[in-house]
């Protein structure tokens, strides 16, 4: 497939660009070279004479609307002021539109007719008729209409590509969850090589903290390994020789010898990469429909001149004929046509990302506007994905307190994410800060941790951990995560949980609010998934493969309903690029962030039911813009046609067509940002056997 030189995305056979816009951004994004110069010196200058061109023609209009006896009185002042604005024109034709020309000629040439070839048709038609009137004598000159043109549609198109741009970066550099570099041994001998050049039987050296990057099976070491990135599963789990991991995993602790069965391109990250290309390669619905529509309205426009010109050239004679041919092309022009859609998606995009929302690209907010269905991932997403103390089973209030120190004294000495729950819980205690000193820690992987603490034996851990140490622990419901005993007497069960985000239940109403059915798909283990869907009172399902949530897209986007899918991990990277929309919470993994249609800076969750109002006012924005712009042009093109509307009036109308579709668009900036009420959010206190106290966590 053929990509882009400067966005990454689909191009055609033989071109280095996918569009106009990427093939002026790639020389104002290249700093370095001339070319960069020259492009940064092409459009700053086009501005400057475009805005001149605007000044002169102000003088020029108020004196043909208005008649003003002293501009009249100085006929020479008013012809010099008719070849400065022509003269500055053809500055910006010339800056702007040559560059602009080429790429539609190219794209007319090769069978391709868009919106590039509509804009410079409507350019050369005022420049001309602007021409023409200024040699023949005419009173009216409309060349500012393709200047504005030119700088609106420059402006925009660079954006657009710098927005593609920067999804490319980051997609280019999306799978590097580890070093670029890593030890190996190969033949009995240590060396450390690139991670592409690692090849199956390679026996790679994986340190604590570090990402493991390719499938393999541990030859040797013990670590905690979280698949989070991978699988969506939430906890570390222990692996040790034999066990396989996969690419895209982290030992969290401990140091590790893998035994590579791949090498980086066809591991699980690689299969996910390709899983993303692939998804990534169907056009925007918006851009089949905008391609369709201009194929349809150049000849269309070029045969009503044509047409009335002829007309009117055997009634009145060639220069009527010119005259009225001129005036259909100009008032045909898609100024309005051409701005209704782009420049209302454009100020949305800047409401949105003023609102901490990075949307990728105008078609994004077209599919947000018609979604149905959101799909939301567990992990990070709609919970904060590190455990925490829900609640203490204790047999009394001074066991409770007593297991609280004991426990923090002990997990200090461990870097888990477990341990890091019972120091939060402990800190919470008030004035209970203060943790003794433990020695003769052993940490046992996946088990539990023993020391002495205050001279006592204390055992930190699984049931069954406690119970190999000779502790008799009770049985409760729910089923405390972790139990503290001391001298072989149990105290306390902490009750971990990941506590769904404060804000899920009002957002997931504000969605339902609006028309769209939620659902929960994880990679996480069933039982979790489906505890977090009963306290959402969502549908849910875990425990899926990234495979398996991608098929689940695809399922609901072939029954009809546009899918928003809210991920944060490299698992979801293929279901994030499939849906309609995709998008990625604050703190995601480098892939969700590279191929998710949005990206939120931060972990508001309230952004995305705002996100689709705006989407559904921005479309209705549109909607009203292009039924004005349809009414506009079927109304004053027939006028033009019928020789009622001389040119002037012609680019008088097509200014004011303008402005009401500017205007029109800028209403969204008045849209205010999220707010979303916080509702729900408190777990269950759980409940105990007779004779323990259960008592929630501070």
């Amino acid at each position: 497939m053929v990509t882009c030189s400067h966005c990454g995305l689909p191009a055609a056979v033989g071109d280095r660009f996918c569009c106009y816009g990427c093939e002026l951004a790639d020389g104002l994004a290249r700093e370095a070279s001339s070319e960069a110069g020259s492009a940064r010196g092409r459009v700053g200058i086009a501005i400057f004479l475009a805005m001149n061109v605007m000044t002169v023609s102000m003088v020029l209009y108020s004196e043909d609307l208005f008649d003003d006896a002293s501009a009249s009185a100085m006929p020479g002042l008013r012809a010099l002021f008719r070849w400065v604005a022509v003269l500055l024109g053809a500055g910006v034709v010339a800056l702007l539109g040559i560059p602009l020309g080429r790429r539609a000629i190219g794209d007319l040439a090769a069978g391709r007719v868009g919106a590039d070839l509509l804009v410079a048709l409507a350019v050369a038609a005022a420049f001309v008729v602007s021409v023409a009137s200024l040699l023949g004598g005419g009173s009216g000159i409309y060349v500012e209409a393709a200047c504005m043109t030119l700088v609106l549609v420059t402006i925009g198109r660079a954006i657009e590509a710098h927005a593609k741009r920067r999804a490319a970066t980051a997609l280019a550099g999306a799978l590097r969850l580890g070093p670029s570099e890593i030890d190996v041994t190969r033949g009995g001998v240590r060396e450390r090589v690139v991670v592409s050049a690692i090849v199956p039987g390679d026996l790679v050296h994986v340190p604590a903290g570090a990402g493991i990057p390719v499938d393999g099976t541990i030859v040797d070491g013990r670590a905690l390994v979280s698949a989070a990135v991978v699988s969506g599963e939430s906890r570390p789990t222990a692996r040790g020789p034999g066990d396989v991991v996969l690419a895209g995993m982290v030992a969290e602790s401990g140091m590790l010898v893998v035994g590579a069965s791949s090498d980086a391109r066809s591991s699980t990250l690689g299969r996910l990469e390709a899983l993303v290309a692939k998804a990534r390669e169907r056009r925007a619905r918006i851009e089949r429909i905008a391609d369709r529509v201009a194929a349809a309205a150049i000849p269309g426009a070029l045969a009503i001149a044509v047409g009335a010109g002829a007309c009117w050239w055997m009634a009145e004679g060639p220069v009527r004929g010119v005259e009225v041919a001129l005036a259909v092309l100009l008032v045909a022009c898609p100024c309005s046509l051409g701005i209704a859609t782009p420049l209302t998606l454009w100020t949305a995009l800047g409401r949105a990302a003023s609102a901490g929302a990075v949307v990728r690209g105008c078609d994004v907010l077209e599919s947000l506007a018609r979604v149905r269905v959101a799909v939301f991932d567990k992990t990070g997403t709609l919970t904060r994905g590190a455990p925490s103390v829900q609640s203490v089973a204790a047999v009394d209030p001074a066991a409770r307190d007593r297991a609280s120190h004991l426990a923090a004294s002990l997990e200090r000495e461990v870097v888990h994410p477990i341990a890091s729950a019972v120091a939060q819980w402990h800190h919470g205690q008030g004035e209970r800060r203060v943790v003794a000193e433990a020695s003769d820690v052993r940490h046992e992987l996946g088990r539990g941790v023993s020391g002495r603490v205050d001279g006592h034996d204390v055992r930190v851990g699984s049931r069954a951990f406690l119970e190999d140490g000779g502790v008799d622990v009770p049985s409760l419901t729910p089923m405390p995560s972790v139990h503290v005993a001391e001298d072989g007497r149990w105290l306390a069960g902490l009750v971990l949980a990941e506590a769904h985000r404060e804000d899920a239940p009002s957002v997931i109403g504000a969605l339902r609010d609006a028309g769209i059915a939620v659902e929960l798909a994880s990679g996480d283990a069933r039982a979790r998934v489906e505890a977090l869907g009963r306290a959402l009172d969502v549908p849910a399902a875990g425990g899926l493969l990234p495979e398996q949530k991608l098929a689940r897209i695809e399922a609901l986007e072939r029954g009809g309903a546009p899918v928003l899918m809210v991920g944060d991990g490299v698992n979801d990277g293929a279901a994030l690029a499939r849906a309609s929309v995709g998008v990625a919470v604050g703190g995601s993994a480098d892939l969700a962030s590279a191929v998710a249609a949005v990206t939120l800076l931060g972990d508001d969750l309230s952004r995305i039911p705002w996100l689709v109002h705006l989407a559904r006012r921005a479309s209705s924005i549109v909607r009203q813009n292009l039924a004005w712009s349809f009414a506009y042009n079927v109304v004053c093109v027939g006028l033009a046609a019928a020789g009622m509307l001389a040119p002037v009036w012609a680019a008088v109308a097509m200014l004011a067509s303008s402005l009401f579709t500017l205007v029109s668009s800028l209403r969204l900036l008045r849209e205010r940002g999220p707010s979303l009420p916080p509702v729900g959010g408190v777990p269950e206190e759980p409940q105990a056997s007779a004779g323990v106290l259960v008592a929630e966590a501070s």
